[in-house]
């Protein structure tokens, strides 16, 4: 109650300022903030860090450039207060445009802000504009060696893809199941790889892309110990990537 009257008590637009603020995160980039305030904030920001509600916390890549400063919110729940004092329609279309505006400001570094993007997206009033960027996420995550994480963002498409079966391209499908399926492998997850690899190879979008499923199929048969189910995959794969060339 004391933190909702604080931030009530802020000038209208200070207080605007945060509530957008909060919904970036509680460490927040100015530039992007700039962006999706579309003016000059420089005294709101001012004013937040007079009253001691946020702190500078970096200068970006280089010292003193104020397009890459980041500030954070003294308190983790100061942002919570602020976050949830917007209408729930507000924050969705404030997450969809904090997405498109990292797209922008950011358009030659799209992996390193990938997570991001899809958090954002997920939360909007569009969510399955998250999907390809979730995708991306979970195969970073994979090459990272963040098994769980790339497990859990594949998961999360795949719920997102069930919600609107009439725009659940298979393509898309196809490789978020590799991904999640690659994942449970790593993970030692045997049963749910094979679950995994047979819908993808029900879906395939081609006769390569069943051949890919065959083969890591196969090799998860092996890893079990199941040798004859192994070769029967291996080969139904071999088959199909000689026809297909």
């Amino acid at each position: 109650a004391v933190l909702s009257a604080r931030l009530h008590r802020l000038p209208p637009r200070v207080k605007i300022v945060a509530q957008q603020a909060a919904v970036i995160g509680r460490v927040f980039n100015l530039r992007l903030l700039e962006a999706i305030c579309e003016g000059d904030i420089r005294v709101e920001i001012e004013e937040l860090r007079a009253r001691e509600i946020v702190f500078d916390f970096s200068s970006g890549f280089e010292v003193g450039e104020r397009a890459d400063r980041e500030l954070i919110f003294k308190h983790a729940l100061t942002r919570e207060v602020a976050y949830l004092s917007l209408l729930e329609r507000k924050r969705q279309r404030l997450h969809g445009r904090i997405a498109r505006a990292l797209l922008d400001l950011f358009p030659s570094d799209h992996e390193a802000h990938v997570e991001r993007i899809a958090w954002h997206f997920a939360h909007s009033h569009e969510p399955l504009e998250a999907v390809p960027h979730l995708l991306m996420s979970a195969r970073k995550a994979l090459a990272q060696g963040r098994f769980a994480d790339g497990r859990r963002e594949a998961d999360q498409a795949l719920q997102l893809l069930g919600r609107s079966p009439q725009d659940d391209p298979a393509s898309l499908r196809f490789a978020l199941l590799l991904c999640r399926g690659d994942a449970l492998a790593w993970q030692g997850e045997h049963g749910l790889v094979i679950s995994t690899y047979d819908e993808a190879e029900r879906i395939a979008p081609d006769d390569g892309a069943r051949s890919e499923v065959l083969g890591r199929r196969a090799y998860i048969f092996w890893a079990m110990g199941a040798l004859e189910l192994a070769l029967e995959s291996a080969e139904q794969g071999r088959a199909l990537a000689e026809r297909t060339g």
